[in-house]
């Protein structure tokens, strides 16, 4: 499966690439994994800001 990405900034990299790849295949399947990692991504970077904020 995909390895774990730690740093926002690349999850968010990761969630567009495999939006674009996505895209172009034209994959329903290969959407909803898109999807999820994008909602993912977003999620890390907010726990990321909130997170510095806070030290």
């Amino acid at each position: 499966m995909i390895s774990k990405i730690v740093t926002p900034r690349a999850r968010l990299e990761q969630a567009r690439r495999t939006a674009r790849r996505a895209a172009a295949a034209n994959d329903p399947r290969r959407w909803n994994i898109a999807a999820k990692l994008l909602k993912r991504a977003i999620v890390s970077v907010a726990n990321h800001r909130v997170m510095h904020d806070q030290l």
